[in-house]
């Protein structure tokens, strides 16, 4: 019989030793007990007990090992868990003062708290507990990374919220780091990948240094060729994109690199676009031709429209046209065309080539890259491909 001195009644008020003894009754008796065993094993009456578990058991029924579960869950349901959380939170507060002490931000603190002992404590208890001097060093290194972290996402943002001169002395830190990043020697020859990089960045794309960092880019709507500048950039340079931003223009891809800056810059002058790189104009067809395409890709567009005039004529216009403002870029351009017998004009800073002949040899030789889409939504032809729309442009001569 236990010799504990028990309360008139079981409630959720119980003590923690009257629980302890009933949860042990019940692991040494694996098979269960009935309700008048342990009413008579724990010296409590019946309707003691009956208040937390009659509700689940009945006399004659024996616990049984789910049942057992049950009550012993039920049990530690009581005052000795509120007793326990108060507990932790004095041992949560000596935690938390400790890590403030130590450099650890408020976020920081509260997720350590709530994973350790599932209890947070009010910020007012702790926050004025002073770091030590590696805590205070710990605090400044880790707000100066969020900072930077901000600075250099910050993008839109940043310009919307008007804290743009703030951002940008951090985010010219975080470029000059990633300017000591070194390319392959193997990135120095000449490829094909090389020269689309070369001629993305000379039509949609743009070549920037200023005092504290360099910087290669690119610009535009369709998320195909994005993707194959990234892969160009990654076959040729080994690089990934150090800030991808969405504009209203499209997105942009930026690379902070001096080595790929200096290296790029062998080939053209990107300020003024006033020229091919000499390797693809002296290169082989091939690399021609993919100078070409990203040109097409990035400043080309296609017509092909149906329209009445007033006298009730019918006309079907098929052409391409492409603007640069660069005149000499374009005349080598249209060099390069004449190459594979493709006859194109000029006029001003418009490249327009037109009848079937070429429009033929241009998809036969050049062509549009796969995912080059028509972006202008005043078009007819609006997110369709360039080379769908080219193709049935062509075809409707023999209709």
């Amino acid at each position: 019989m236990c010799t504990i001195n028990c309360m008139d009644k079981i409630s959720w008020r119980e003590t923690i030793a009257r629980i302890e003894h009933v949860r042990t009754l019940l692991q040494n008796n694996p098979k269960g007990l009935y309700f008048w065993q342990i009413s008579q094993l724990t010296d409590i009456g019946k309707s003691s007990l009956s208040a937390l578990l009659r509700n689940y058991f009945h006399d004659s029924t024996a616990i049984t090992k789910v049942g057992k579960n049950k009550l012993i869950k039920l049990l530690t349901r009581s005052r000795s868990l509120k007793e326990k959380r108060l507990i932790n939170r004095e041992r949560a507060l000596i935690k938390a003062q400790n890590l403030r002490k130590k450099g650890f931000s408020h976020t920081e603190i509260l997720s350590a708290l709530r994973k350790e002992f599932g209890v947070t404590v009010d910020t007012t208890r702790y926050s004025k507990t002073k770091m030590n001097a590696e805590g205070v060093k710990r605090y400044a290194r880790m707000m100066q990374e969020i900072k930077v972290r901000g600075g250099v996402a910050g993008g839109r943002k940043a310009v919307e919220s008007g804290h743009l001169a703030r951002i940008q002395p951090l985010a010219v830190e975080a470029a000059k780091r990633k300017n000591m990043i070194q390319i392959p020697a193997t990135s120095k020859a000449t490829t094909l990948p090389k020269v689309r990089i070369l001629a993305h960045l000379l039509f949609d794309g743009f070549v920037s240094e200023c005092k504290n960092y360099c910087c290669l880019g690119y610009c535009n709507t369709s998320k195909a060729l994005l993707e194959q500048f990234k892969r160009d950039m990654q076959a040729v340079y080994k690089l990934d994109p150090s800030d991808c931003r969405q504009r209203k223009g499209g997105f942009v891809l930026r690379y902070f690199c001096r080595a790929a800056f200096d290296d790029v810059k062998r080939y053209a002058q990107f300020k003024t676009k006033d020229c091919i790189p000499k390797d693809v104009i002296d290169g082989p067809n091939e690399w021609k031709a993919a100078f070409l395409r990203a040109f097409w890709d990035d400043e080309g567009m296609v017509c092909f429209k149906t329209l009445v005039d007033r006298r009730g004529y019918t006309h079907t216009h098929r052409y391409l046209e492409a603007f640069q403002k660069s005149i000499n870029l374009l005349n080598q351009i249209r060099e390069l065309h004449e190459s594979f017998g493709i006859i194109s004009r000029l006029n001003g800073n418009k490249m327009n080539i037109s009848r079937k002949e070429n429009l033929i040899k241009f998809a036969r030789l050049i062509g549009f890259s796969p995912g080059a889409k028509v972006c202008k939504p005043i078009s007819s032809w609006y997110g369709t491909e360039k080379r769908v729309v080219l193709q049935k442009a062509i075809e409707s001569y023999d209709q």
